[in-house]
C-alpha cells in the first residue's frame, strides 16, 4: 500500500509569502501615479480616463490583497488540519508503518 505525506512546513513557507506578497501590495498605491497623469492634463480626456482608471486600481488592488490574505490564512489553516490529522491518525492507530510514503 502506498501513502503519502503533506509537507506542512512547506504549505506554512507558502502561506507566509502569500501574507507578504499582500503587505507589499498594500504598501504600494501605483493608484496614485496614475491619478497623477490627471492632474498633468487637466480638462482632457485623458486625465478623465485616468482618474478613474485609478479608482478602478485602487478597487482592484485592495480586493487583490484581501484575496491573497485569505489565501494565506488558508493555506496556513490546511496545514494546522494536515497536522492534527496525522497526529490522531497516529494515535489512533500507534505505529503502523506507512509504506511508500511520498511528499503531495
Amino acid at each position: 500500500m502506498s501513502g503519502y505525506e503533506a509537507e506542512t512546513e512547506s504549505i506554512r513557507a507558502s502561506a507566509e509569502a502569500a501574507h507578504a506578497a499582500a503587505d507589499r501590495v498594500a504598501d504600494e498605491d501605483a493608484a496614485d501615479t496614475v491619478a497623477e497623469l490627471g492632474s498633468a492634463m487637466p480638462g482632457s480626456a485623458s486625465a478623465e480616463a485616468a482618474s478613474s482608471l485609478a479608482e478602478q486600481w485602487r478597487t482592484e488592488f485592495s480586493a487583490w490583497v484581501g484575496h491573497m490574505r485569505t489565501y494565506g490564512d488558508n493555506l496556513r489553516d490546511s496545514a494546522e488540519t494536515y497536522e492534527s490529522s496525522e497526529e490522531a491518525a497516529a494515535r489512533a492507530f500507534g505505529d503502523v508503518p506507512l509504506g511508500d510514503a511520498r511528499p503531495i
